[in-house]
C-alpha cells in the first residue's frame, strides 16, 4: 500500500466513523520502508558493502584477490575502497564470521540487511569465545540472530549494534560465564588516568604476589620527563655494555652512576625567521606530541644543554661510508617519511628500521634519498622480494610493484610538515591466521576483565592475581589492569611474646576463675 492509499483509507475510516482496521501488512523493518527512497540509497550503500566483502562468507573462503598473504590484501583494498586498514580488516573479518552461521548467511544474501556495524558488532561478541566455539554454540547464536533480523512488524526498528551486543551477551554468559564481563567498569580501567604535575613524575610500589615475590614499580610524567629518563638509561646502558633492564635496576639501587649526557630528540616546527616556535608542540620519538607543560620542559632543557639541527640544510643530504646510519640522517628520513610507507601501515617512523631501498651489499649508499622506514613485518615482504618499491622524487609518493602485475602507493606522513602546515616467504599470513590472533585476543581480554570484575566485588586479591597470571599464561598476553594490593590487614590476636626473665604468670596463663577475680 502506497503511502497516498494509506492516507485515504485513514480519511474513510474517520469519515465514515468505522470501528475496523485496514487489512494487516506484511512485516518489514523500517530501513526496507517501500515508499522512502532514503530507504533505498541506505540499502544501495549496503550492497555495495556486500559487494566488496561478501566472498570472505562463501563457505572455504580466504583470499579474494589475487594475492595469498592477507596484508597485502588489506593494503589492496585500502588503497582502492579509500578505507581504513582497520576497517578493511573488521569487514572482512566480520564477512568470514558468517561462514559459521548459515541462517544469517542465507538472509544477509536475500536482503543485504546488515551494514558493517552490525556484522563487526556480532563477530566481537562471538569473538569472545576464542577459537574453540562449538558447533552447538554457533547453531544457538545462529538461530537467535536470524530471529533477530526477521520483522514481526510493520515498520519495525533494525535491531542496533547495542541490542545485538545486549541479546548475544545473555546467550554468551549461558555457554562461559568467564567472560561475562561489566563493560562500564571495562571502559573505566581503560580510561584511568593519573594527574601528575608537569615536569615531575608520579612514583608507586606494589607487591604483585607475595607468595612468588613479584613486586612493581609503575612511574608517570610528562613526555619530556620521560624521554629525558630513557634516553639517560639507555646511554648508561651504552657505556656500561648491559642492558637496558640491567641499567635501570642498577642506576636505582646505586650500584652505577649515570652517563654524563644523554641525547633526546625532538622535532619542534620554525618560525619564518628561522628560528624555532617554542610556542607549538614537539614531537619526541617513542613519547609522541608534547601538550603545553611538556613543551615548556623542553625547551627548558634543550636551553640549557640543546644543540638544533636543521632537518633541512643541505648537510644531511649527504652520503655516509659504511652501513650504518648517523643519528642526524635517521631523524631526517623519520622527519620526512613520519610511518612506516607500505601502503596502510601506520606504525611510528621511530619503530621502524632504515631500510636500504637499493640494498648496501648492492651499491645503494647510506643517504637520506635511498632510506626509508619499514615496520618489522614489511620490511620482511620486500626481503622476501614479494614487493619493490619506487619513490616519485617530485610527488614523494611511494609505489608499491607487486608480483601479480599490480601496484600501490602511499604517501610521506612526515608529522613536522603536519604539524607547521596544518619461492617461500617466511612471515606470509592468512586470514584465517588473523582471525585466530583476533579471536584469541579478544577471548584473552573478556577472561581478564571478568576476572578483575570479581576482584573488584569483593573477590580475594590473591585469587585474582593468579588466576590474572594462569590465563596470561595461557594465551601469552599481559593484561594492563591488575589488581592495586590491599592493605595489610593488623593482627588484632597478636601478644607479644613474654619476657623470659619475668617468671610471674601472665593473664593468659590463669584460669578463667582466678582472671575473675583479679582486681581491675
Amino acid at each position: 500500500m502506497s503511502a497516498s492509499d494509506k492516507r485515504k483509507r485513514l480519511e474513510q475510516i474517520i469519515g465514515d466513523g468505522e470501528d475496523t482496521r485496514p487489512e494487516q501488512e506484511e512485516a518489514f523493518f523500517a530501513t526496507e520502508c517501500p515508499d522512502s527512497q532514503i530507504a533505498e540509497y541506505a540499502l544501495l550503500l549496503r550492497q555495495c558493502q556486500f559487494g566488496l566483502f561478501g566472498l570472505y562468507a562463501e563457505d572455504g573462503q580466504d583470499f579474494v584477490g589475487s594475492s595469498d598473504d592477507i596484508h597485502v590484501e588489506i593494503a589492496k583494498l585500502s588503497v582502492v575502497t579509500g578505507m581504513g586498514k582497520k576497517a578493511v580488516e573488521n569487514a572482512m573479518c566480520a564477512y568470514m564470521r558468517l561462514q559459521e552461521l548459515p541462517m544469517l548467511r542465507d538472509l544477509q544474501r536475500e536482503t543485504q540487511r546488515l551494514d558493517l556495524s552490525r556484522l563487526i558488532a556480532i563477530d566481537n561478541q562471538l569473538a569472545r569465545l576464542g577459537n574453540d566455539i562449538t558447533d552447538e554454540m554457533l547453531a544457538a547464536f545462529d538461530e537467535l540472530l536470524a530471529g533477530l533480523f526477521s520483522p514481526t512488524s510493520v515498520n519495525q526498528q533494525l535491531p542496533t549494534p547495542w541490542t545485538i551486543k545486549s541479546r548475544m551477551k545473555k546467550l554468551l554468559a549461558s555457554f562461559d560465564p568467564n567472560i561475562d564481563y561489566c563493560s562500564k567498569k571495562k571502559k573505566e580501567r581503560e580510561q584511568k588516568e593519573e594527574d601528575v604535575p608537569p615536569g615531575h613524575c608520579s612514583v608507586s610500589f606494589s607487591t604483585e604476589n607475595e607468595d612468588v615475590g613479584n613486586a612493581r614499580m609503575h612511574v608517570v610524567g610528562d613526555s619530556a620527563t620521560m624521554a629525558s629518563i630513557r634516553a639517560f638509561v639507555e646511554e648508561t646502558a651504552r657505556e656500561h655494555k648491559i642492558s637496558l633492564a640491567d641499567a635501570t635496576v642498577k642506576l636505582l639501587t646505586g650500584e652505577i652512576t649515570p652517563a654524563a649526557k644523554a641525547v633526546i630528540y625532538g622535532y619542534a616546527p620554525k618560525k619564518a625567521d628561522g628560528s624555532i616556535d617554542c610556542t607549538a608542540s614537539v614531537y619526541i620519538p617513542r613519547f609522541g606530541w608534547t601538550t603545553a607543560p611538556g613543551t615548556a620542559m623542553f625547551h627548558q632543557m634543550a636551553d640549557a644543554n640543546g644543540t638544533v639541527v636543521d632537518l633541512d640544510s643541505e648537510k644531511l643530504d649527504r652520503a655516509v661510508a659504511g652501513y650504518e646510519v648517523p643519528e642526524d640522517i635517521k631523524a631526517k628520513v623519520r622527519w620526512r617519511d613520519g610511518k612506516c610507507v607500505w601502503p596502510g601501515c601506520h606504525v611510528p617512523a621511530e619503530n621502524c628500521q632504515m631500510e636500504h631501498r637499493i640494498s648496501y651489499g648492492e651499491g645503494g649508499l647510506t643517504k637520506v634519498d635511498n632510506l626509508y622506514c619499514l615496520c618489522q613485518h614489511h620490511h620482511n615482504i620486500k626481503t622476501d622480494k614479494r614487493a619493490y618499491y619506487l619513490p616519485d622524487p617530485v610527488t614523494g609518493e611511494v609505489v608499491w610493484l607487486l608480483p601479480d602485475g599490480t601496484y600501490m602507493k602511499s604517501e610521506p606522513e612526515g608529522f613536522i610538515q603536519e604539524q607547521v602546515l596544518a619461492e617461500n616467504p617466511r612471515w606470509k599470513t592468512t586470514l584465517r591466521g588473523l582471525l585466530t590472533l583476533r579471536r584469541n585476543a579478544t577471548r584473552f581480554f573478556a577472561l581478564a576483565h571478568t576476572i578483575m570484575d570479581k576482584y573488584e566485588s569483593g573477590g580475594s586479591y590473591d585469587e585474582c592475581v593468579s588466576a590474572l597470571e594462569e590465563v596470561e599464561a595461557k594465551y601469552g598476553m599481559s593484561f594492563p589492569f591488575h589488581p592495586t594490593p590491599p592493605p595489610p590487614v593488623p593482627d588484632l590476636d597478636f601478644e607479644p611474646p613474654q619476657d623470659p626473665m619475668d617468671d610471674r604468670p601472665t593473664v593468659q596463663d590463669l584460669s578463667m576463675e582466678r582472671r575473675m577475680r583479679l582486681p581491675s
